[in-house]
């Protein structure tokens, strides 16, 4: 019997393949953070010296947003909620108060 609450071997590849997308989308846009962003700031964020880290991470979350919204078909057996939190937290946050690792983010960016 398998434990569901680990994510899958699938899941774990997609999360490490989506991780940085929020970098690639921070950099086309060349712009300031959205507002609705900007408030999710908390949630997502982990801090470093008490100061927010890791902004893409910001972005990363818009983009699962959007596959939200839109028509992306995620392949069957696929937790989009477990992929979206392996993706947006940092490796390195794990410990940090205010990470993306510390806990689920749902759609709307809160735990």
């Amino acid at each position: 019997m398998t434990n569901r609450s680990l994510p899958t071997v699938h899941e774990v590849a997609l999360a490490g393949l989506l991780h940085d997308i929020g970098k690639l989308i921070q950099r086309a846009v060349r712009g300031g953070l959205p507002q609705d962003l900007l408030d999710r700031q908390s949630d997502v964020l982990p801090t470093r010296d008490g100061r927010a880290s890791h902004w893409h991470a910001l972005w990363s979350d818009w983009f699962f947003d959007q596959c939200e919204t839109g028509d992306l078909i995620w392949p069957e057996g696929i937790d989009r909620s477990r992929v979206r939190n392996l993706a947006v937290s940092s490796p390195s946050a794990s410990g940090l108060q205010g990470s993306a690792a510390a806990g689920p983010v749902d759609s709307g960016g809160a735990r």
